[in-house]
């Protein structure tokens, strides 16, 4: 609480980088919940794919424990 007051003084004297540093809070949490969300599909199903563009799928899956290589 102590330091949300100079926080919001800050921001009230430059509105251009206070909305900045908002939204790059904003997208960093998004960020977390979506690699959570990865990392939880991962461990269920030992993989994941997304698409890149129209033309591209990129799989990752998770080698056999007991690959020699």
């Amino acid at each position: 609480m102590m330091v949300g007051v100079p926080v919001l003084v800050w921001a009230a004297s430059r509105p251009l980088a206070g909305v900045a540093v908002v939204a790059a809070l904003v997208g960093t949490a998004a960020g977390t919940r979506r690699a959570s969300g990865l990392v939880q599909c991962f461990r269920n199903c030992e993989g994941f794919a997304f698409d890149v563009g129209d033309t591209a799928r990129v799989t990752v899956t998770r080698s056999p424990v007991d690959d020699p290589n």
